[in-house]
């Protein structure tokens, strides 16, 4: 056996290891093999060869993984001239990640395009748990769309194909019962939406992985926090935010401002401001504006003696109109309105309830073009 021959055996053993590890989340084994096996890539003379192909795609699918969208396009411009040669399995994968590509990005039209031209070539897939991912993938995506009931049809079919065999099977198991719940949430069925997130709690529980049980109390902390329950939402998000889970967890800085807005609303300022100074010290490492905004605005709108701040109301719902982002233009209006209304400016108050009707209105607009 030559040396290519017994690179190609080898380097097929790693790949599946690797893949193994990315579809598990576990970003620190993943990240580790990755550069062995982009040293040995070198060898593999024939570039649209399927085992250079299968490489470059799992590489990409890594990419996804830790949200690295400028290598993530890297590797699909190396991909796409070979498109035509793919198999039919690594067709699937193709236009799978793709999917996925486009949904980090927040083109959810483009998304399920790719995502349905992928399910063309599934059958072509035999391990059942990447059966149940693409209906995970493509339901986060018809749910971000505003699209419920093919939302909730592709979440029961993913439900039902994962099982707690294993650890990544728990993980997804544990997610679609938050997906569950959100949509609950959005439903209003607050007891079903409840049942969902403790049942996904029980599951984080059968398995060490701190990214699952962040997710879990984040998800619990934000339904409390919804029914104003704001003791029960604090419990929850204390964990997420300690300060050495601020590079582990990715949505830390909502969690954190969860948090801070439960304290604010409870006129609890000393652990208000605590909130509040972390969240200033983690946004001056990780530029995030409409945190960033909301953080000053909650300040102002629930903690300050004087809650009127003509600058920051109107450079902040600005931002929030050019990003729309309706939820938070109409929620945020609202509040200054009110802050208006008691100081007796209502001139100004009746001007940001108008334009809080106009995001509802646009919300609604959208939902019913979908």
């Amino acid at each position: 056996m030559g040396q290519a021959a017994l690179i190609s055996q080898d380097l097929n053993t790693q790949l599946n290891s690797w893949n193994a590890y990315i579809l598990e989340n576990d970003i620190q084994n993943a990240t580790k093999m990755k550069e062995n096996i982009t040293k040995q890539l070198d060898y593999l003379t024939v570039k649209d060869s399927s085992l250079f192909l299968q490489a470059k795609l799992i590489e990409l699918n890594f990419y996804l993984l830790i949200k690295d969208n400028e290598k993530a396009e890297e590797s699909m411009n190396i991909i796409e001239p070979y498109e035509e040669v793919l198999t039919e399995e690594l067709k699937f994968y193709y236009h799978f990640y793709m999917g996925h590509y486009a949904y980090l990005q927040g083109n959810y039209e483009l998304s399920i395009t790719k995502y349905e031209h992928a399910v063309k070539y599934i059958d072509h897939i035999e391990d059942n748990f990447l059966h149940a991912e693409y209906h995970y993938k493509i339901m986060a995506t018809y749910y971000f769309n505003s699209q419920m009931i093919f939302s909730l049809t592709h979440l029961e079919q993913a439900n039902d194909l994962f099982n707690l065999s294993d650890k990544k099977n728990i993980i997804r198991s544990a997610d679609c019962q938050m997906a569950y719940g959100l949509i609950y949430i959005d439903m209003k069925q607050y007891d079903l939406a409840e049942e969902k997130f403790h049942t996904a709690y029980m599951y984080s529980k059968k398995i060490n992985d701190v990214q699952l049980v962040n997710r879990v109390l984040h998800n619990l902390g934000f339904f409390y926090a919804e029914q104003r329950l704001s003791e029960a939402a604090i419990r929850y998000l204390k964990p997420v935010i300690n300060r050495e889970n601020e590079r582990s967890y990715e949505h830390y800085i909502r969690a954190l401002f969860l948090m801070y807005r439960e304290y604010c609303r409870n006129r609890m300022k000393e652990e208000a401001l605590e909130c509040l100074n972390n969240a200033l010290s983690y946004l001056e490492k990780n530029v995030n504006k409409e945190y960033m905004y909301k953080f000053q605005l909650v300040k102002v709108l629930y903690l300050n003696d004087i809650n009127i701040d003509n600058e920051l109301f109107e450079e902040s719902i600005t931002y929030f109109r050019q990003k729309k982002l309706w939820d938070s233009v109409e929620s945020y209006s609202k509040l200054i309105a009110q802050a208006y209304s008691k100081a007796s400016y209502l001139e100004q108050a009746v001007y940001y309830y108008e334009l809080a009707q106009t995001a509802s209105h646009t919300i609604f607009e959208m939902e019913a073009l979908k």
